[in-house]
Order: structure tokens, then C-alpha cells, then sequence
């Protein structure tokens, strides 16, 4: 980009254009989101540290009553980043699995 605006002395606009990059890009570099939600990222660690077996839906209601801003979709970002997703219970699975199998074969 620097190339293109000072060697070759192309508007700021037109070069983000062949480069394919949005001039806001240009101006405002992305933020790494570890750092753009570390203050989700404790939270949801004192949490979870508190009480591990607790699914996404309680966490979130707790992170919410104290602070109402974080949406939903943005703990739940967080929350699949930081792999704190409780396992499904396999062996409910299989067992319904059987029970289908049975009653097929009647």
C-alpha cells in the first residue's frame, strides 16, 4: 500500500482498491481479539473456575447481571475460542439409538 501511494503516487482510495483492502482497514489495524475481550475472557475464567460443570446458558446469566453490555453471541464467541464446551453425553445417545433399533425390528 505505501508502495503504491508513494512510489507510484496513486490516491490512498484507489490503491486500497487494487489491493483489495477497505481504506478503514487502512487506517484503524485489526485488534488481535484476545485483547479486544479480555475482560470477557477473565470474567468467563473466574467463572468457570468456580464452578466447572456449568453450561454456556449460566454462564452467559452470570456474566450478564454484571455487566448487561455483553451480548450473548459475543460470550458465546469467547466461550468456543476458550474450548469450554461440556461434552454430550454418549452413552443417552446410544441408548436411543438402540430403542429405535428395536422397535424397527418388530
Amino acid at each position: 500500500m505505501r508502495y503504491l501511494v508513494e512510489v507510484h503516487t496513486r490516491p490512498l482510495s484507489r490503491s486500497c482498491d487494487c489491493v483489495g483492502l477497505s481504506r478503514a482497514a487502512w487506517y484503524q489495524p485489526p485488534v488481535h481479539w484476545t485483547v479486544r475481550d479480555a475482560e470477557i475472557i477473565a470474567a468467563l475464567a473466574e467463572v468457570v473456575e468456580n464452578r466447572p460443570s456449568r453450561g454456556f446458558w449460566k454462564c452467559c446469566k452470570v456474566l450478564r447481571r454484571a455487566r448487561p453490555d455483553w451480548n450473548h453471541k459475543r460470550i458465546y464467541r469467547v466461550y468456543k475460542a476458550m474450548k469450554l464446551n461440556l461434552a454430550l453425553f454418549d452413552d443417552f445417545w446410544a441408548a436411543t439409538q438402540d430403542d429405535e433399533r428395536l422397535w424397527a425390528s418388530d
